[in-house]
């Protein structure tokens, strides 16, 4: 491949990323963080596998095929992994802790790809395409873990997801609060609009 080449390519991988991560805006919401994060990780897995398997072979097709993997591959990880977990990790911590939960949130993945960066390029030159591997099956684990782990967070407030993952003998007290919060607010929004009836005829 050509200097022109790659940076035509590079180019391309970097708009279809970023037209990935503008549908989040929507499939978020619309779709679910849940259903965004599993297919996104089916999708990274299919394509990263198909990358990793277009090197090994290594002919011309088999790097064609390389080569769409890995634009199909950022345009799935940018619709899904590259910004939903910014969103889920604060929603799920509890208020007391939600400030270290971000936080080591944002630690671990600079953290990663920090050795990425460091050592992958090593790794590359040692063992060629199987350095891939790595990433093929840390792809796949992500599947079963957003299945069984990850709970669907759509349309919650923060209160009602306080209770979607408390212990169950919590999760009583926890309604009961939030029933108490909710008709204490609808009293309050009675009496606001009283306030502002008196106000106008007063007038």
């Amino acid at each position: 491949m050509s200097q022109n080449q790659a940076a035509i390519t590079s180019g391309g991988v970097t708009l279809l990323f970023l037209g990935g991560t503008a549908t989040t805006i929507w499939t978020v919401e619309h779709l679910g963080r849940r259903t965004v994060m599993l297919y996104g990780a089916v999708f990274c897995s299919v394509f990263m596998i198909l990358f990793t398997i277009g090197l090994g072979v290594n002919t011309d097709t088999s790097l064609k095929l390389s080569v769409a993997s890995i634009f199909l591959f950022e345009l799935s990880f940018g619709a899904s992994w590259c910004g939903l977990p910014w969103i889920y990790v604060p929603e799920i911590a509890p208020l007391h802790v939600r400030h270290v939960g971000t936080s080591m949130g944002v630690f671990t993945q600079w953290f990663i790809t920090f050795i990425v960066v460091k050592f992958g390029p090593m790794g590359i030159q040692d063992i060629g395409y199987k350095f891939y591997i790595l990433f093929c099956v840390f792809n796949v684990l992500a599947i079963p873990f957003v299945y069984f782990c990850v709970k669907e967070t759509k349309g919650l407030s923060l209160e009602e997801i306080d209770i979607l993952f408390a212990r169950p003998e919590y999760k009583h007290v926890l309604q009961a609060r939030l029933r108490g919060d909710h008709e204490a607010s609808d009293k309050g929004n009675v009496r606001q609009s009283e306030v502002l009836l008196d106000t106008v005829e007063a007038k």
